[in-house]
């Protein structure tokens, strides 16, 4: 599962470990057979901690600018979904988008809990605002590809596409818009302790 500039490398490596073989049976250098794919290997290793590892390196950077900015703004610059005609609700100024809270009970391993599951509703001009920098339509691919966002069907001329973004109803008069919209589980367990003053949960149906 490695990212093809790591191929690309391992391939130059092993070629640098075949010539140090050769040349030791040739009598070259004083090592022994194994020394020079042993120290290739250390090497190799050496240069794949320094990366960071095998992955693609700019999935991972769109992944990490993700959740990053949904760990720091989960609160602050998304609307709760029930407030969203609340000129004094969490996350209007700035917003990038909506959130949809439910907390229900569920399993975690032997034991019965509460969980919590938000969705974020991200508007274009949010998700270009969080990607700036990057280029937001690869994000967008990175993402549904990680099962990250829930794929939209768009289908024109007969034939259906996937994509990475949807229309949905958005509320506070928004209407019908297109926007990226992360999966049902992508953001469980957020700390709900940890709402803006005036954030809530609805009594009876769970939602905020």
């Amino acid at each position: 599962n490695a990212e093809s500039q790591v191929h690309r490398a391992v391939q130059r490596f092993a070629l640098l470990a075949v010539a140090g073989e050769y040349a030791a049976a040739w009598g070259l250098t004083g090592w022994k057979r194994g020394d020079a794919t042993s120290g290739i290997k250390t090497c190799l290793s050496a240069w794949i901690d320094s990366r960071g590892g095998t992955e693609n390196l700019e999935e991972v950077r769109i992944l990490e600018r993700f959740r990053e900015f949904i760990g720091k703004h989960w609160t602050g610059r998304f609307v709760p979904w029930n407030r969203a005609d609340d000129d004094h609700a969490p996350g209007k100024d700035g917003t990038v988008g909506f959130r949809k809270t439910e907390t229900k009970m569920g399993t975690i391993g032997d034991t019965r809990k509460e969980i919590t599951s938000s969705t974020f509703y991200v508007t274009s001009e949010g998700w270009a605002e969080i990607f700036k920098g990057m280029d937001p339509h690869r994000a967008g691919q990175v993402l549904l590809s990680r099962k990250i966002l829930k794929p939209g069907e768009w289908t024109r001329g007969g034939k259906t596409e996937i994509r990475p973004y949807r229309r949905e109803y958005l509320p506070g008069g928004m209407g019908r818009r297109q926007c990226y919209v992360t999966a049902d589980e992508a953001f469980n367990g957020l700390d709900v302790s940890q709402r803006n003053a005036g954030d809530y949960i609805e009594e009876g149906t769970g939602n905020a």
